[in-house]
């Protein structure tokens, strides 16, 4: 209102140019809502255009025209989601045509599995207050799955709209007070995410003569490849330079229960190897090291008839100090406490939601996500996470899976840290 007036009041002022200011009024567009008889209401846009009346060549009115633009508004935004829809799709047409046939039937599998989780994380009843807190939590952790799947299918429109609804989820964390309206934001980029796997669903059945075709001349890569490629792309973003090498099971001889977990576990941990373990080749260089940091990924099976799987890369290791100091940011510990903790209590706490040593947040760290979902990942199948790290050395990540025979289920993380 208060800008109305002052637009009406620029056009009183004889020396400004009617036409020249048009583009500033504020009435332009104005979206209206008209009571109904069903107790709801119609929504119509209207349009004001405001010209001046001179009476003896004086200025003394403003003539006001009001036109219903509604259909025109209707008909614009339909082109815009019309547009977008095939930008998006010729995106993701691109992405497509450059991938394994079953990494990618792997992805969507995996992202509608995730997607129905988050569906049902939605419905759950809210009977207190640290529910909400814990919906976003479980929120997170789903998405981030899904973030990671797509980057690691190379997926990099779907990788995108996972980030954004991850701004919103990190927005209701921040809230010192979540409420159920606090979701229909977060609600509405969860649809653009669904909207966008359906999208590439369809393409795969509009497509896919295409991509049998290409899938003729293209020589099978391992499942491993994903990963390495993976680490290659974040790694370029954090300006460093990785090589990834696997060795052990073979992909299709790890147990369907346990492969999903796997890669999704391997797609956090190559991202934090990449973001907070391999130094840039510079330091490397000047430390000794070869400019170019090792990835080791290994699955193999253990005594008991079992799993390990492992990640170890040769960066910085783990920094205690720098550890301790956001345990006390976060207020987790005070500063008395943290400073009397042992190195092994305090590694601890990188499992922890909402936790990172990250200095800013970007598409590949800084929301305290990635080995919470591991560790929600492994307690789900009964595993048990060991962690070693010595600085300027190494980081290993060690993740067993007990025979699938023995009870699932049992909450046994995170043992046997050592720093």
């Amino acid at each position: 209102l208060a800008t109305a007036k002052d637009y009406m009041e620029l056009l009183f002022g004889e020396r400004v140019n009617e036409k020249l200011v048009g583009d500033l009024n504020p009435l332009d567009v104005v979206e209206v809502n008209f009571p109904n008889a069903s107790g709801g209401f119609d929504t119509k846009f209207l349009e004001f255009r405001f010209s001046r009346v001179y009476e003896q060549g004086v200025l003394s009115h403003l003539l006001v025209t009001v036109n219903d633009i509604s259909e025109r508004i209707k008909l614009q935004r339909e082109l815009y989601a019309s547009q977008e829809r095939a930008e998006a799709q010729m995106d993701l047409l691109m992405e497509v045509l450059h991938m394994e046939p079953q990494v990618l039937r792997n992805f969507l599998v995996g992202t509608r599995d995730a997607l129905e989780g988050v569906n049902d994380v939605l419905k759950q009843p809210v009977r207190h207050q640290e529910d909400y807190g814990q919906k976003v939590a479980s929120i997170f952790r789903l998405v981030h799955r899904v973030k990671g799947d797509a980057a690691a299918a190379g997926l990099r429109s779907i990788e995108s709209a996972a980030h954004e609804i991850e701004n919103s989820l990190d927005g209701l964390r921040k809230l010192p007070r979540i409420g159920g309206n606090d979701f229909l934001a977060l609600a509405v980029r969860l649809d653009l995410l669904f909207a966008r796997v359906e999208a590439l669903d369809a393409l795969l059945q509009k497509f896919g003569s295409l991509q049998s075709v290409a899938a003729e001349t293209r020589v099978e890569a391992s499942p491993w490849t994903v990963y390495e490629q993976l680490a290659k792309r974040v790694a370029e973003r954090q300006g460093k330079r990785v090589s990834f090498a696997y060795r052990g099971v073979d992909y299709e001889a790890i147990p369907e229960r346990y492969r999903n977990a796997i890669g999704d576990m391997l797609t956090q941990f190559v991202r934090n190897a990449c973001v907070h373990g391999i130094e840039t080749p510079e330091v490397r260089s000047a430390m000794g090291k070869s400019p170019i940091g090792e990835l080791s990924a290994s699955v193999l099976h253990t005594r008991n008839s079992g799993l390990e799987f492992s990640l170890r890369d040769d960066g910085a290791g783990l920094s205690v100090e720098k550890i301790r100091a956001s345990v006390i940011e976060s207020g987790r510990m005070s500063a008395a406490e943290a400073a009397a903790s042992p190195a092994a209590k305090l590694l601890h706490f990188i499992f922890e939601p909402a936790f990172s040593t990250a200095n800013s947040i970007d598409e590949d760290a800084g929301r305290g996500v990635g080995l919470d979902l591991v560790k929600t990942l492994a307690q789900s199948l009964g595993g048990r996470i060991r962690l070693s790290s010595v600085p300027g050395s190494y980081t290993e990540f060690r993740v067993s899976f007990p025979p699938l025979s023995a009870p699932q289920g049992a909450e046994r993380l995170p043992e046997g840290v050592a720093a």
